[in-house]
């Protein structure tokens, strides 16, 4: 029997509301261009050096003196078609320092296509985007458009959906600086387009937070909330649904047939890799007692890459755990398929997630530390400060005793008013960053901090307090990146909010830090059960113990420690220390009795030279996190381990009474 070899459900579209343009929007043209003079038929463009004049219905080119951009535009004809030429006369410290901009509308939930023919005298790009003005933060409507442009006229696309709130007001801006060869662009259009269709059931990237499995919550897209997700009935009568009170996927079950595979819940387009390893979560319950299979099959439905899995459920939800390993070559279009039938009870599923736990990034071949000079000990150098972006601020930006001062006179009317920047660095897609920060005031108020692109794409974006007085507050904090970027790190220090005071105050940052949140240690928290981790007992001297993972925490039970501070130990090996280099280690523990354990690292065998030498850790029976950190002094050692110490430690009682200990999260980095 194959299994799904054809597509067996047509959703309709999904149910997207377009909103109508807001009042006052421009109305396209008769041909349905809402760009007016998108052929420069007509010399009409505005001198609007700074932005400062009304931007009106037509074109604006802007050349902001504060970014350092300056130029002149005039129109030439090319193929028998008009094209504004923009000279460049000083290409500035930013895109945007030079631009040719026209408003345009833009309504949610709309779809649009942007085109346009562009050239230069030789090889550059240009940033093409839509976005907000200044009361909108500048948000990015559309994607970072990058046009890598040549000596020839090439044709330019952009077709994307409006998810922001409705503008009349947007900003449709050809981003030229940072280049001082010269642009031709003609032939302009924006025009609103139907939905484009999409094909649900192809290949699919992971999603940002690694989840392969696209609306396993059951709430996205279409009205029936079923997005991605097809039903087959063969030989029994059953329907799917999904309340709205519940949000869990329903089949309700009539006649479950004679086999599993007479109702069937499936996603295709399921990337599955070679040589990795996969965990399958889901929430699930039924009726009545009974059980369902879950499989994971080719495109075609005849080749099962994973054992039939058993799930027996319950009438309560449950979370179940399937853990997988590709062996096969990799399928870039396999397919999830919960097998449902033979049984009359009716199956409730939410929550779907399938994670790639296997680890196959070079951190090598990454940037790690993408932001420099964070503690100011080489004054601004690798900063960008902008004390009063152009709307009135007044700042001043030093370095004090190896902190960045802002003394602001007036905080400006935007949170962008005034910046410290620092630009032009690479993330990295897929991968967790640490953004970490000190900060005071001599006033308490709020500041804004942003990681973002070239087109005001936000990645990170968070308000935090700078308090009054002498004493920095630390800040940390953990995001993935969406995709590859050259990225900006941005301190927003105007007019942030009410709490902003009027006249004279000043900030200190110090210790900015943005780093790869990269762990050495494999399985530091115990999500893969033991998996890494290395249980020792020196059982000719009598030491026992156990070891096994409870609720997501390492459980050594420990009947008799040994006569050792070594004989008895949870130790991972594979640990690459390397010369001149300063690592932090960090874990919590606890125990059911009051004692000490160690945790080192070392040798691999050998003299086992201790490169973290012996740290004692007081554990109680409420959770702790313990933090160490060394310089490694020795030659650099690809085989060094790390050893939890839970034998004989001077100042314990010896021998101990039988007791458990509890080890999680934990984290050797490089600082």
């Amino acid at each position: 029997m194959n299994l799904l070899a054809e597509n067996i459900k047509h959703h309709q579209r999904p149910l997207v509301e377009a909103e109508p343009l807001p009042e006052g929007s421009k109305l396209p043209t008769s041909d349905g261009n809402y760009v007016y003079n998108g052929d420069f038929s007509r010399n009409e463009i505005q001198e609007n050096i700074d932005g400062s004049l009304p931007f009106g219905t037509g074109w604006n080119f802007v050349h902001v003196p504060d970014f350092g951009g300056s130029g002149s535009v005039s129109i030439e004809r090319i193929n028998n078609s008009n094209f504004a030429k923009i000279d460049i006369t000083s290409a500035g410290t930013q895109d945007y320092a030079v631009q040719l901009i026209q408003i345009v509308p833009m309504g949610k939930g709309r779809w649009y296509r942007l085109s346009f023919d562009a050239m230069t005298d030789s090889n550059r790009s240009i940033n093409v985007k839509i976005g907000g003005g200044a009361e909108r933060g500048w948000t990015s409507y559309t994607d970072n458009f990058k046009a890598e442009l040549t000596n020839e006229v090439k044709h330019f696309e952009n077709v994307f959906q409006m998810q922001k709130d409705s503008d009349a007001f947007a900003r449709l801006e050809f981003q030229l600086g940072l280049s001082t060869k010269p642009v031709w662009i003609g032939n302009v259009r924006l025009e609103e387009i139907p939905a484009p269709e999409v094909d649900y059931n192809a290949s699919k990237e992971p999603l940002p937070d690694g989840n392969h499995i696209y609306n396993g919550t059951f709430d996205k897209g279409y009205i029936d909330r079923m997005t991605y997700w097809n039903f087959k009935v063969d030989g029994a009568k059953a329907t799917v649904s999904i309340p709205e009170n519940t949000r869990e996927i329903t089949i309700n079950i009539n006649n479950g047939g004679n086999y599993y595979e007479s109702i069937l819940l499936f996603q295709r387009g399921i990337q599955l890799l070679k040589d990795s390893e996969y965990r399958l979560t889901f929430k699930a319950r039924a009726d009545l007692n009974r059980t369902i299979k879950v499989a994971f099959l080719d495109k075609e439905g005849k080749f099962n890459y994973v054992e039939d899995n058993m799930i027996t459920l319950t009438k309560s939800m449950q979370e179940y755990t399937i853990d997988f390993k590709m062996v096969d070559q990799s399928d870039l279009e396999s397919q999830i398929v919960f097998k449902l039938g033979g049984s009359n009870a009716n199956v409730y599923i939410d929550d779907v997630k399938l994670i790639k736990t296997s680890n196959p990034i070079d951190y090598s071949k990454l940037v790690l530390y993408p932001l420099k000079n964070g503690d100011f000990s080489s004054g601004l150098d690798m900063w960008k400060p902008y004390p009063n972006i152009g709307d009135g601020a007044d700042s001043t930006i030093t370095v004090e005793n190896g902190e960045a001062k802002i003394s602001v006179r007036n905080a400006g009317p935007n949170p962008w008013s005034i910046l410290l920047n620092q630009e032009g660095f690479k993330m990295h897609k897929g991968i967790e960053y640490v953004l970490a920060f000190d900060v005071r005031a001599s006033e308490s108020r709020n500041i804004e901090v942003v990681i973002d692109n070239a087109a005001y794409y936000r990645y990170f974006s968070k308000v935090v307090e700078a308090p009054a007085g002498s004493q920095m507050k630390h800040y940390e904090f953990t995001f993935k990146m969406e995709k590859d970027e050259i990225a900006n790190l941005k301190f927003l220090l105007g007019k942030t909010d009410e709490t902003v005071p009027y006249g004279l105050h000043n900030i200190y940052i110090d210790n900015v830090v943005l780093e790869v949140k990269y762990n050495m240690i494999r399985n530091g928290d115990f999500g893969e059960g033991t998996k890494e981790w290395i249980r020792f007992m020196a059982n000719w001297e009598g030491a026992y113990s156990t070891f096994n993972v409870v609720n997501g925490e390492a459980l050594i039970h420990i009947d008799f420690e040994g006569t050792e501070f070594w004989s008895t130990q949870l130790a991972q090996e594979r640990l690459k220390i390397e010369k001149g280099k300063t690592y932090v280690v960090s874990f919590d523990a606890r125990s059911s009795i009051s004692r000490k354990i160690q945790v080192i690292i070392e040798q691999n065998g050998g003299a086992y030279t201790k490169y973290l030498e012996p740290q004692v850790a007081d554990l109680t029976n409420e959770m702790k996190r313990f933090t160490f950190e060394f310089t490694m002094n020795n030659d650099t050692d690809p085989n060094a381990h790390i050893v939890f110490a839970l034998g004989k430690i001077d100042g314990n009682e010896f021998p101990l009474q039988p007791h458990d200990i509890f080890i999680d999260n934990v984290v050797v980095e490089e600082r």
